[in-house]
């Protein structure tokens, strides 16, 4: 009876710790899976800034104005940042609306948009010269373990979104 009762104990304590095992192989498995969708999303959002930047950049190359916008932006000293800008020149609305659809394509949304003189043009009259892009875009991760975490902060929380920032050159 004695023998039956610590055999009894002793499988008992060796479920005990497969069961454990089993939870840590579980949660090594969802903590890989996690780590899988953070570098994901990282890269389509690095991928999603660069190909915006590029959209805006060949937005301007196509625009026979662009280098009057290069010399209005130099003669203001100033740069298209959209959105909080509200007096920026017309000509830089093509080149944000380009980055945005490009985004979109990506799977992403631009937070930022600015569009500006290459500084190194830039000289005592204003003159044309490059005009640098430079967008900044959010994609969600998509983390499904944290998908309610998520849903309950506002968004673009850190943890769940992947930010890129990319600049193109026109000129």
């Amino acid at each position: 009876m004695l023998s039956r009762r610590r055999h009894l104990r002793g499988r008992g304590a060796s479920s005990l710790l497969l069961l454990g095992a089993s939870w840590l192989v579980l949660a090594g498995g969802l903590g890989a899976g996690e780590v899988v969708a953070v570098t994901a999303a990282d890269a389509r959002s690095e991928q999603a800034a660069a190909a915006a930047a590029h959209a805006a950049a060949a937005e301007l190359a196509a625009d026979p104005g662009a280098g009057a916008l290069s010399v209005e932006l130099q003669a203001a000293r100033t740069a298209c940042h959209l959105p909080e800008e509200t007096a920026a020149p017309a000509a830089c609305a093509p080149a944000r609306v380009a980055a945005q659809r490009v985004a979109r394509a990506n799977g992403a949304g631009v937070v930022d948009f600015l569009l500006g003189p290459d500084p190194r043009d830039r000289g005592p009259e204003p003159a044309p010269g490059r005009i640098v892009a430079v967008v900044t875009v959010e994609v969600e991760r998509g983390l499904p373990l944290l998908r309610r975490l998520c849903a309950r902060h506002r968004p673009g929380a850190a943890l769940c979104v992947a930010r890129a920032t990319a600049a193109a050159r026109w000129g």
